[in-house]
């Protein structure tokens, strides 16, 4: 699990929308300085995902499709980033060389299992909502 930039941007993206009305490609651009052609391709991949909307026209932009609430990290996560897992052996496609004689799997996969989870756990448990109208004073790093 990495958070590309690409899933930065996102995330980024999904703020900027949070509590307005439509915002164009070049506005939201500007305010998160993100390239115009970077800011297309993912609003691409979000209106697939129906986290996003689009409205053509004069008066058209782009909107957020469902409440801030109900997006959390995680589910923007899983749009943008391909590998979701912390490290190969964790994907069920990958059959992990070093399972054990009785197909047992050894203690770094159930450690890296472990870990996921809680990575897991705490994306899912934090809504575009609380990341865009919290302050940064409000939330220490570290």
């Amino acid at each position: 699990m990495f958070l590309t930039v690409e899933c930065d941007n996102a995330i980024r993206i999904i703020r900027a929308l949070t509590n307005r009305p439509k915002l164009s490609v070049s506005e939201i651009a500007k305010e998160e300085h993100i390239s115009h052609a970077f800011v297309q391709k993912i609003l691409a991949r979000l209106i697939k995902a129906k986290y996003v909307g689009s409205e053509r026209g004069r008066n058209g932009g782009y909107y957020l499709a469902r409440p801030a609430s109900s997006i959390s990290l995680w589910d923007i996560y899983s749009v943008i980033s391909p590998n979701k897992y912390l490290c190969a052996c964790l994907s069920e496609e990958n059959n992990c060389p070093n399972k054990t004689r009785n197909q047992q799997h050894c203690k770094v996969h159930k450690e890296m299992a472990r870990i996921h989870q809680l990575l897991i756990t705490e994306f899912s448990s934090v809504s575009m909502e609380e990341i865009a109208f919290s302050s940064d004073s409000e939330k220490s790093m570290v």
